[in-house]
């Protein structure tokens, strides 16, 4: 049969995995025991962690970027003087 792609070791992972997790997901969806403690969060802190949650994560990316940006080199064109133009125009009138 050959090497197999990295294309058709994705799809059987992935497929393994959605697998599993198909079949545990009526197992999860079970009610939690007596013994677990009460939900204390009211909804505004539920919508206040996800948002959060969501705003930390972007400002973290971004400053990694930031970052990364800022300790790149960028490229920075010179700009030929008037004298560079003129000798160049000379030697293009001299070989043509």
């Amino acid at each position: 049969m050959g090497r197999m792609s990295f294309a058709r070791v994705t799809t059987a992972v992935t497929a393994a995995l959605f697998a599993v997790v198909a079949v545990a997901s009526p197992a999860s969806a079970t009610t939690a025991p007596d013994t677990w403690p009460e939900d204390d969060y009211t909804a505004l802190q539920w919508i206040a962690t996800f948002i959060g949650g969501a705003l930390l994560l972007i400002a973290l990316i971004w400053i990694i970027a930031a970052a990364m940006n800022a300790k790149l080199r960028h490229f920075e064109p010179t700009i030929p003087s008037a004298a560079e133009i003129e000798q160049a125009a000379e030697r293009d009138a001299i070989s043509h």
